[in-house]
């Protein structure tokens, strides 16, 4: 398993400031751990947790106004199908803050 995350340093900066203010764990998937994104890949990240919709809002509100050079696709885990979730399991890389 790939424990780097593909990523501008100054991206990775103001995700995991956005994402430290919050006691949830979110996860990295996608081309930007398997190491064949491209300059402007976006980034996959999925949670576990149920997010209380304000905290959800306050997340994708800050995202947003962010200065990221990057889209973010952020989802439950739970709006994944069982398939698809199993392709990426072994992928997961947890944000580390």
């Amino acid at each position: 398993m790939n424990n780097k995350i593909v990523i501008d340093e100054n991206d990775r900066k103001v995700l995991l400031d956005i994402f430290s203010k919050y006691p949830y764990r979110f996860y990295v998937y996608g081309s930007r751990v398997k190491g064949c994104s491209r300059r402007y890949s976006d980034i996959d990240i999925c949670y576990f947790d149920d997010i209380p919709s304000i905290e959800l809002f306050e997340i994708k509100e800050a995202l947003e106004e962010s200065n990221l050079t990057i889209k973010v696709d952020l989802l439950p885990v739970s709006e994944l199908s069982s398939k698809f979730f199993k392709a990426i399991e072994k992928d997961l890389i947890e944000m580390k803050l």
